[in-house]
């Protein structure tokens, strides 16, 4: 993982509120913007948002954010379902890239 301190932290964060259902978007979802977990809010991403080493940054935005969504998993024993996949699959993250935001449900 190599994502910044204080995005885990507002990842952690947010997904916390989900969990107590207290989430400010939709009490038990979130809405996580990809560019804010990228690592130093990627320069690469604001100049050419649709070029390759965007992408990359995205892929591995989105690698982090599978990381820290299995980890709360584990610790808090619930699970996170990305709404944009088929089946909800977290899973997708570690694969796909997404457009500019996910939004993760906290399920007990």
């Amino acid at each position: 993982m190599n994502m910044a301190p204080i995005q885990a932290i507002r990842l952690w964060d947010e997904l916390v509120r989900c969990f107590h259902g207290k989430n400010t978007y939709g009490g038990d979802t979130a809405e996580i913007y990809i560019s804010t977990m990228m690592c130093g809010h990627s320069p690469h991403h604001a100049r050419n948002p649709t070029g390759e080493w965007a992408r990359e940054d995205q892929e591995i935005a989105c690698q982090n954010i599978y990381a820290v969504c299995k980890e709360f998993c584990k610790i808090y024993n619930c699970r996170i379902e990305l709404l944009e996949a088929p089946d909800h699959s977290l899973e997708l993250l570690t694969s796909t890239v997404f457009g500019h935001r996910i939004h993760l449900r906290v399920a007990a």
